[in-house]
């Protein structure tokens, strides 16, 4: 039997799980808590076992397998119920962003715009400005920022004849897919990284201030 998400015992009794919510909802881009609908823990039929949520935006209806959920599971179904994302990038939407968004919430911050805004950056050198700022030093590109952390993304490879070891950017990606990558990167790594937090935050905040 269906519940109203406004009247299960964990959402009301856990803040983290309203501040989930609230960040979600920046924007006013969630629907209220009283007209999502939530299915009981038994999983519907022909759900592997794998599966620990799922959504279905246009009855604006969730489940988990797991009461009370994951707060990254509980992120995760809430950022499918936001509309106008870009259907082939839905999963990336919810799967990369969802531990940034419980980490704001661990905070109590409230971004300054929605953080599925963080995928409408299609701009490297808005990417790259906001971390020299953030880490108060010139990084040279994206490549030399990995190489110092010492992550190497998708989007970078070995570069030829030179001395030593050292990454440029591969040809194949385009802009718009290596500023994904970036804020996923930055998004997964936020949780146990402080400046990698600080730059997406700044980077909302940019985002706002670009629309004033």
């Amino acid at each position: 039997m269906k519940m109203k998400l406004c009247e299960v015992d964990w959402f009301n009794e856990d803040v983290m799980y309203r501040r989930i919510y609230e960040v979600l909802n920046t924007e006013n881009m969630l629907p209220k808590p009283c007209d999502i609908a939530i299915l009981p823990p038994e999983p519907p039929p022909g759900t592997r076992d794998s599966v620990y949520g799922m959504c279905w935006p246009f009855e604006k209806t969730i489940w988990f397998r797991l009461w009370p959920p994951p707060y990254t599971d509980f992120a995760h179904e809430l950022i499918h119920l936001i509309p106008g994302k870009d259907t082939e990038l839905e999963e990336i939407y919810a799967y990369n962003l969802s531990t940034f968004v419980v980490e704001l919430a661990k905070r109590n911050v409230k971004p300054p715009v929605n953080p599925i805004r963080l995928f409408d950056i299609d701009s490297t050198n808005v990417i790259m400005e906001t971390i020299r700022e953030v880490y108060n030093y010139a990084f040279k590109d994206l490549a030399d920022f990995f190489m110092w952390i010492g992550v190497i993304p998708s989007f970078l490879k070995p570069k030829a004849g030179v001395d030593g070891f050292a990454l440029e950017l591969d040809p194949a990606y385009n802009e718009k897919t290596i500023a994904l990558i970036t804020i996923s990167e930055f998004a997964a790594g936020c949780e146990y990284d402080e400046m990698q937090f600080r730059v997406l935050l700044r980077l909302l905040e940019r985002i706002k201030n670009s629309r004033n």
